[in-house]
């Protein structure tokens, strides 16, 4: 089984998006062919971005629903606290948390849309794909 870290623009895109690529990564893991690895920090960062006012907008999830989603990952992912902390990405510093969780958790891939990330292509031997190359690969 595959192990993915999923940034927060791909776990957004699939809540705001339930039939596009985003939506079908987490379709996977339902299907326990992939398991999603994340950490405090990641989770922390879907909160936060999950409460932003021209987000809820657009989801219409109540704080509710939006802890479920949360204790979903929780209950059918696996969490990884990493000890290591890396300085690679210095133009985000903040997305140095999904390289964290990736390697502490011997994560396959890392699946996002951010360009700070895509731009390394790897990292540890851990591939960067966006979500529709990530489903090339799995199909």
């Amino acid at each position: 089984m595959k192990q993915v870290v999923i940034d927060t623009n791909v776990f957004i895109s699939a809540i705001l998006n339930p039939l596009g690529n985003p939506a079908a990564i987490f379709k996977l893991e339902r299907e326990k062919k992939i398991k999603i690895l994340v950490s405090h920090p990641i989770l922390q960062e879907y909160i936060k971005t999950l409460s932003y006012p021209h987000l809820q907008k657009k989801h219409g999830l109540s704080k509710e629903q939006v802890s479920k989603k949360i204790l979903r990952l929780l209950k059918y992912g696996k969490f990884i606290d990493p000890e290591t902390k890396l300085n690679v990405i210095a133009d985000d510093p903040d997305d140095n948390k999904f390289l964290e969780c990736a390697v502490e958790g011997e994560a396959d891939y890392i699946i996002s849309g951010d360009k700070h990330l895509k731009s390394l292509k790897s990292f540890s031997g851990i591939k960067i794909v966006d979500p529709a190359a990530f489903l090339n690969i799995s199909a």
